[in-house]
């Protein structure tokens, strides 16, 4: 995943399905990891440029979970991808905190819709 196009996407200047579309070698390896037990599932980024993400790209995120426009399996990946990026830097600890809610279900547990609504009432954009 490019973090260009990851702050194109949060920017509104790409749509979901494009954004996905560049994502889809990477995220069948990713989904294919996370099909084994105990397997590690390869996040590779492309870090072409410094982000901040702020409670509004959170909001965002989940905006396009509840429209149907990603999956729970893609927005882990961005996700995982966020916090493993060295060159991503998180607003606040409430951000930190909501992406961390977004990462592999194995470890938070299923991101439902109820949860993302929960997400979008605390982050206040």
């Amino acid at each position: 995943m490019k973090l260009s196009s990851l702050r194109r996407f949060l920017d509104a200047k790409i749509s979901a399905g494009e954004f996905i579309s560049e994502l889809t070698p990477e995220l069948s390896a990713y989904r294919h990891g996370l099909s084994e037990r105990g397997r590690s599932a390869p996040v590779p980024v492309d870090e072409d440029r410094d982000i901040e993400i702020t409670r509004g790209d959170v909001a965002t995120l989940c905006r396009a979970f509840l429209a149907g426009q990603i999956d729970t399996m893609q927005l882990s990946f961005v996700a995982d991808a966020i916090q493993l990026a060295d060159r991503v830097s998180l607003r606040d600890a409430w951000v930190a905190d909501a992406v961390a809610e977004c990462t592999d279900p194995e470890i938070q547990g299923e991101f439902t819709q109820d949860r993302a609504r929960q997400v979008l009432s605390r982050a206040g954009a």
